[in-house]
């Protein structure tokens, strides 16, 4: 088989699995994901007041680009009767996997020349397959968009040494500019960049001039989108830095964490065995090529982020298409070393048990919804109940339309579901139930850790209809550990009780 007609089956393939995993992937992975994008176009299509929006609309501090191409995509779906909302954000979301889906292909490429012969194959499976890359990469995030164009633009850089055009290095500030807009953070990405530029390229003072503009282009018309959005004038980016700067213990009002948490992380976050190679891989590339650009954007952006106090796993998502990079330009510095037929055995006794990890940890990835998989449950009730009406109970954080009991995801709620909150298990009786509607329970997995309360199951007739991650999925975490499994929400049909049966008799 030729190399050209095997590229073409991943892309193949790769196009399938991220269509696939962005159709399974209800939901959101993190809040802001929804209530910041999602929520925030509503503003614009007149479905959402300010004041049902999060505290960060009133504050003017995220930028309005991607609330801006959601609310224009979801009017375009709209005029052509496409207003089923799962149906509108899983679109959003394949187009956002086969976005990356070219860059990944762009970036491949541009790395042509640095992978040998032997590792192409490998570089070019991992680039689209490692296991938690489609599900990253079709999210509709601040942090998956912002790192796709910055990889976007790096692609770009490296291309320009072999086809060098006049005005690239103002499209590579544009597309930088973007990135920036996306989330703000991304900038330490690029002032990485742009010291690789100075100081390792020599790049030329014309060429960096052009990418100054490129950039300022971007965040001037950023501006301007701002101003519409918001409808006065604001620059969102520096109301944000304001924000964060002036504001005492803002940031760690969300939670610290100590500066080695990303080291723990990276090992923890894509699975041990894989998680020890990338941590191992990275310090070989740091050793062994200091002035890689991968180096000088890559590492600055972790040491940043791990003197920030409050950090998420989610904030390193932009980085995690050059993982596979990175894995395979240190395992070309560890053949340098070990070339002979022993070490070819004991690359396959380690490769095949991680191969093997990566399929099932891809599968499980690509077949669940994001997150915890709230909207697992919201679209469940939404397919099998359109046509009832629906009293809905739940437990105190197990509302999948309103998890932190404060603001509801609006964009999915549905007009025939009324909600009655109890606040555990224990208390849910007879006069809960409503016997003109169809009454569906939703609770944490945390409530069933009371035996007691447990009971309350069975007394109510209830009948577990489906829960938020599978039960095999569920087994599979037992030795990951990804997912807290008190979190993991559960969805019952209530019967009623003994009074409630006979009252319906």
């Amino acid at each position: 088989m030729n190399n050209n007609l095997f590229t073409k089956i991943i892309l193949l393939t790769a196009i399938i699995v991220y269509t696939v995993t962005a159709i399974n992937s209800k939901g959101y992975y993190h809040g802001d994901e929804h209530y910041q994008i999602i929520e925030f176009s509503g503003i614009k299509s007149g479905t959402h007041t300010a004041n049902e929006l999060a505290w960060e609309y009133n504050a003017n501090i995220r930028s309005a680009l991607m609330p801006s191409v959601c609310y224009g995509l979801f009017s375009i779906l709209n005029l052509l009767s496409v207003t089923d909302p799962y149906t509108q954000t899983a679109i959003l979301r394949i187009l956002t996997g086969l976005f990356c889906i070219f860059v990944t292909q762009l970036f491949i490429k541009s790395n042509d020349s640095i992978i040998t012969k032997n590792n192409k194959t490998a570089f070019l499976i991992l680039s689209f397959f490692l296991w938690f890359l489609p599900v990253l990469n079709v999210r509709f995030s601040s942090e998956t968009l912002s790192g796709i164009t910055f990889l976007f633009a790096v692609s770009i850089l490296q291309l320009e040494k072999f086809n060098s055009k006049r005005f690239s290095y103002f499209v590579i500030g544009a597309i930088l500019g973007i990135s920036f807009l996306c989330r703000f953070q991304s900038v330490i990405l690029s002032i990485g960049l742009i010291g690789w530029l100075v100081f390792i390229n020599k790049t030329a003072l014309n060429k960096l001039i052009q990418l100054l503009f490129g950039v300022t282009v971007i965040i001037v018309l950023g501006v301007l989108i701002d101003c519409w959005f918001y409808q006065k004038f604001v620059i969102s980016f520096y109301n944000y830095f304001h924000v964060f700067s002036t504001t005492d213990d803002l940031s760690s009002s969300f939670g610290t964490l100590p500066c080695y948490y990303y080291i723990l992380y990276l090992i923890k976050f894509p699975f041990f065995p894989i998680g020890i190679l990338i941590l191992l891989s990275f310090i070989i590339l740091i050793i062994k090529s200091p002035n890689s650009i991968i180096v000088w954007t890559v590492l600055p952006f972790i040491i940043v982020h791990s003197l920030i106090h409050h950090k998420e796993e989610r904030f390193l998502f932009p980085i995690a298409n050059f993982l596979p990079v990175i894995l395979i330009l240190a395992y070309q510095q560890i053949e340098l070393i070990f070339i002979n037929r022993r070490f070819n055995y004991l690359k396959l006794i380690i490769l095949i048990p991680l191969v093997l990890l990566n399929i099932v940890g891809l599968f499980a990835m690509s077949t669940k919804s994001a997150g915890v998989g709230r909207m697992d449950i919201t679209s469940y009730i939404h397919n099998q109940y359109k046509a009832d009406q629906v009293n809905l109970i739940s437990c105190q954080w197990s509302s999948p339309y309103n998890p932190w009991q404060s603001l509801p995801t609006k964009y999915y709620q549905e007009k025939n579901v009324k909600e009655v909150q109890i606040k555990s298990l224990c208390t849910l009786s007879d006069n809960m139930i409503d016997n003109t509607r169809i009454n569906l329970l939703v609770l944490r997995k945390a409530e069933l850790n009371n035996p007691e309360c447990v009971e309350m199951l069975a007394k109510m007739h209830c009948i577990k209809l489906r829960q938020s991650i599978p039960e095999w999925m569920e087994l599979a975490n037992n030795y990951y550990s990804g997912i807290d499994k008190d979190d993991i929400l559960v969805l019952y049909l209530i019967k009623g009780g003994e009074s409630f049966i006979t009252n319906q008799l």
